[in-house]
């Protein structure tokens, strides 16, 4: 999809996550392109959460390009922190240092930074055209009453 001079956008809003860093890896090194792959995942019921900023290019590190990548995500309620690659010039490194891992890297914080790169994943007048690809998959699907899913997601 559209975004912007330059700029394709793939979303990936699947029940059981997605995983797009291998393919968009080898896309990066075939195009000579660079990938941002960014995440926001408010906290759950079950304690998890995620806010991570991944940034692929052909100049990265084999095999998948990871050029940055900064991470404070919560499995079970556990916040861990982890960050490597060289820091991109519109990196605000003090915030790193916040005595809580939830609160060194929050969403406003993310949209900063996809805004540097000329993101702006909340304007929804960036967006142009779409193509929707459907996955259909062979192993068992999540079944779950609408309210269910908004106990389980924290949308309740």
């Amino acid at each position: 999809m559209s975004h912007g001079d330059g700029w394709t956008c793939y979303l990936n809003n699947a029940i059981d996550g997605g995983d797009p860093a291998s393919a968009l890896g080898h896309m990066s090194r075939e195009l000579g392109c660079l990938v941002v792959v960014s995440t926001h995942q408010p906290r759950t019921q079950v304690g998890h959460a995620a806010t991570q900023f991944e940034l692929i290019g052909p100049g990265g590190e084999p095999p998948l390009n990871y050029m940055r990548t900064i991470s404070a995500h919560a499995g079970d309620g556990r916040w861990q922190w982890y960050e490597s690659g060289e820091p991109r010039p519109f990196e605000d490194l003090g915030r790193y240092r916040a005595r809580l891992v939830r609160d060194r890297f929050p969403r406003p914080l993310l949209l900063e930074y996809l805004s540097a790169m000329d993101i702006e994943p909340d304007d929804r007048d960036r967006f142009g055209q779409a193509i929707l690809i459907k996955q259909h998959v062979s192993w068992p699907r999540r079944q779950q009453t609408l309210a269910e899913a908004r106990r389980y997601w924290s949308l309740a």
